[in-house]
Parts: C-alpha cells; structure tokens; sequence
C-alpha cells in the first residue's frame, strides 16, 4: 500500500523532489461523465522521486460541474494561512461520481502553494494513500480509487508548504455498482495464510468486461466492451500507472484487434491498432508491448495435394516509439503435418494450426514462454534473435517423464524463481495446475508439484497459474468459473466463483491501484 513518508524537514523534501522532477502536460477531451462535458489536465512525470510511493503516477484535474453527490465539510489545518480566519478552517470537498464507479474525488485550496496527498480508507485508520502531488500548487485535487460500494469512506487531506503541513478531514459514502455487472463469490477466504496481495483483476468472458476486485469478491472498477468484442489479455503499463487491454473481435479478425491503454480513474485512455494479436501480451520494463499474432500462409498437404489457408502463430513486439517488428514466426520452427485436423472457427482467416494461446516474458532469461495449444507444446525463444533455444512437449526436444502429466492444450507457461515451468493442463476430464522440474540430463520434464486431481475442475476454454510471493499459488480454471489459491500442502484458502453466464479470463494481481507493478 502506498503510505506517507516522513521527511525531517520540508528543505529536504523540495531538494529531493525539485531534483528529481520533470513534468508533461497533457489535456484530454473525457466526454460526458456525470451528465455534463467535461475537460481535464493530465500531468505525467517523466522522472519523479515520489516520497509516498515508487514509480511514476498520472494525476487528474477535473474542471467541470457533474450531477456528482458532494459533501464539504470544513477542517481545521495546523499552521496559520493568511486568507484563513483566526480559527484556520480549510474546506475540503469529497464527491462520489454517480458515472464512474467507486471513484471519489477530493478537492480543496490554499493560499501558499505546496505538495499534497490524501490518506483515506472505509474505517478511521485510514490505510490506503494517493501518492505525493507532483508539484506545488494552492488548488489541490485528486481521484481516490481501490474503494468498496456502498461503503463509508474517510478522508485526510494534506498539504506540507514552507511554512508547515495543512490538514483537513471529510467523510462521504461510494455508491452501488451497476445492477449489470456480472454476480460474483467469495467462498473460502482464510485471511490468516492467502498471500498479502490484495487485489485481483481479470476479464468477465460472455460479458465481454474486465473487473478489479478485493479478497472479499467487492467490485472495485470495471469496464464494458461491446457485444462483438471482449478483453484476451490484461498487462499492466511499464510505469505501473496503466492497465494495457488486448481486446479482439469474435471470431478473431486479422484487422479488429487493438491495445486500449487507460488509468483506472478513467481520466487517460489511448487506442492503438493491433492487426492481428490475438491471446495474450507481455509487458516488458523498457515500454515494449510483446503479442502473439498470426502468420497466414497456404499450405499444400504433400499427401493429398489439397491446399489450405493455414494460421500460425508469431511474437511480434511494439517498441515506445511505435515500431513493430516480428520476433519469431512458428513457420520457420516446423510445417503442419499431413493429415491435420484443422479447427475452422475460431480465425476468420484460415486453418486453426498451432494456436498460440499464451505467452510470458523472463527478464532474467530474456526469453518468452509460447504455448501452442493445438501441438500440446512450450517453445523458449531467445529475444535477442528470435531463435527457439528449448521446446517442452509432444513436438519438443524435452519429452514429459513417465508418470507425469502430460501437455493437454496447455495455458499459461512461466518460470518459477527455481527455474522449473509451471501451467495449467486438461488431464483427462479435469484441468491441473502443474509444476515441472527439467532434468538436462534426459531431456525429460519430472513433475514435482501438482493441483486439481479429483477436484472435478475442468476448463474448456483459457486458464492461469501464478506462484505467489508467499509460496501459495493462484489457480484460474478458466471456463469452470473457479479462482483458487492454494498452499504448497494443496490446501484451500481462498475462492471466487462466477456466477452463471460468465467465466473468469486471464488474471493479474497488484497491491496499489497507483502503482500496479
């Protein structure tokens, strides 16, 4: 959680942030939110050393009049202001948006320019903070976001100035979400031994949405596709300050795939076309914005002599400064085989062949993890010059060990910090979250940790794995509409279930919505 730090004196607050600065401004046109049409000024740092908080963070200013639910209430501030009365009082306003859900906005001035933040939370211990205002300024204004509807929300503002810290204190309550959005549950929830990772964001397939949640299962942002496309993949911006979208039209078209990157306080969104990625993305530290995209070819099948319109699948990357280029395509890895069965629904363009259905970056290894779902097979390709270094599976130089589970249209490959694989696999009538160890020696993947054997779990359609901090590890059995965490001794601690008529997609957790590193 972002908290306030202390400084021991206000001079070597300013040195450290007047160093370290450097500011654009940039203005967006937002539309009609509340009811009226409003403008905002968006600051992004380029280079901040931000006291509260790591990373870099975008702050709105709203200069508008809304339908909003206000309250002002007056506060008395600690030190003398010379346009306040004897007593001091500083006016602080809160207002819930009625438009954008659990988003309250915090407003007041002073007369003598300063840094601000505000402490807030639904109980007076208030634990959750903005971070640090980027510059100085007598207006003051910032979006409180992570929050529960329906919930009482108190608030703290500050400002330190060079004569001292000014505070104020408001209380207002968030509104409901949406009857719309679609039911969801938290089943088992044992505080004591989940991992301390708060948050947990995914997209709501069949409704074609994406929300962000806490441990209770509460509705803490969400955001609507249209009914001809729905969010594949969920990354976070390399400055931790925005969630990056690939989100497809159904069936996937070659020319409808698009990034749509946005602040979850809704003040900053950007669109960019993505032709045809497709599944997943990865989000490298350096901005680039890894795909998995198709390479469509025709194929002659040596046996037949039948050509097809065959789909395969690439890694493309998109730099910051807006150049793509293709890293790996499979085609030059293999050919189809003779005889294929083809599955001829799902592209829009051709022949389902290797179906890439995810892909995660190692910083460490410099190498991505690709999962061709069709060829019950993992390839490692060396970013720096797209070669394939290792393959794992029915098609891979590594073969799974006798008495292990074997590749079934697998989901979700990333490394472990024991350098070992873990995914999530069909088994039969069921899917398994499973972890492997790779013996150099034989070439063989050993399984070494297993989840989901006679949970009756079975996931037709997408599914994650992530090993958490704590050793625990977060299993999304996708199309079953069940997300669990569990132990290392496989024991239960926390669930969210669907409601019927939609299912969980890929999954992120954070710990700060200001920072969602």
């Amino acid at each position: 959680m972002n908290k306030k730090m202390n400084w021991t004196t206000w001079q070597e607050y300013v040195n450290v942030v007047g160093s370290h600065q450097e500011t654009i401004e940039r203005h967006a046109d937002v539309g009609n939110i509340g009811n009226s049409i409003c403008h905002l000024s968006v600051t992004s740092p380029l280079a901040v050393l931000n006291p509260i908080s790591k990373g870099s963070h975008m702050k709105p200013h709203r200069f508008c009049h809304s339908s909003w639910l206000a309250v002002s209430l007056f506060a008395f501030i600690s030190c003398q202001n010379s346009n306040q009365d004897a007593n001091g009082e500083l006016d602080v306003t809160a207002t819930a948006d009625d438009s954008v859900v659990n988003l309250v906005y915090v407003q007041w001035q002073t007369d003598e320019p300063g840094y601000s933040w505000v402490d807030y939370g639904t109980d007076e211990s208030m634990e959750l903070s903005t971070p640090v205002s980027e510059e100085e300024s007598t207006d003051h204004s910032f979006v409180l976001m992570g929050l529960p509807p329906m919930s009482d929300v108190f608030i703290q503002a500050h400002t330190q100035c060079e004569s001292g810290e000014l505070t104020g204190q408001t209380q207002i309550g968030t509104l409901n979400v949406p009857s719309f959005l679609p039911d969801v549950d938290v089943t088992v929830y044992d505080a004591d031994r989940v991992d301390s990772t708060p948050y947990i964001l995914t997209t709501l397939l069949v409704v074609n949405m994406a929300g962000a949640f806490n441990r209770d299962g509460d509705y803490l942002w969400y955001r609507s596709y249209d009914e001809d496309h729905f969010a594949f993949s969920l990354g976070f911006g390399a400055d931790g300050s925005t969630l990056i979208q690939l989100v497809n039209s159904d069936p996937i078209d070659a020319e409808e795939s698009l990034l749509f990157e946005e602040t979850l306080d809704h003040s900053s969104t950007d669109t960019i076309m993505a032709g045809s990625a497709h599944h997943d993305i990865a989000i490298l530290d350096d901005g680039t914005i890894a795909v998995i995209g198709t390479d469509v070819r025709d194929w002659t099948d040596p046996a037949t002599h039948e050509t097809f319109q065959v789909v395969g699948d690439t890694i493309v990357e998109l730099t910051p400064d807006g150049t793509w280029s293709t890293l790996f395509t499979v085609w030059d890895w293999t050919e189809p085989e003779s005889g294929q069965e083809w599955e001829v629904s799902f592209y829009s363009e051709g022949e389902d062949w290797t179906h890439g259905n995810a892909m995660s970056y190692s910083a460490e290894r410099n190498s991505y993890l690709l999962s061709l779902g069709n060829l019950d097979t993992i390839l490692e390709i060396d970013r720096a010059t797209g070669a394939v270094i290792s393959s794992f599976g029915a098609k891979g130089e590594y073969s799974i060990a006798s008495g292990s589970t074997v590749f079934d249209f697998q989901h979700s490959p990333t490394w472990t910090d024991d350098g070992h694989i873990l995914l999530i696999s069909r088994s039969g009538d069921e899917s398994v979250a499973v972890e492997y160890e790779l013996d150099q020696q034989s070439r063989q993947l050993n399984e070494v940790w297993t989840y989901g054997q006679g949970e009756g779990l079975y996931a037709v359609a997408m599914g994650f794995v992530e090993r958490m901090d704590n050793g625990n590890t977060l299993i999304n059995f996708g199309s079953a509409g069940v997300i669990r965490e569990v132990t290392p001794e496989k024991e239960v601690v926390w669930e969210m279930q669907t409601g019927v008529g939609s299912f969980f997609g890929p999954v992120l957790t954070f710990d700060d919505f200001y920072d969602m590193h």
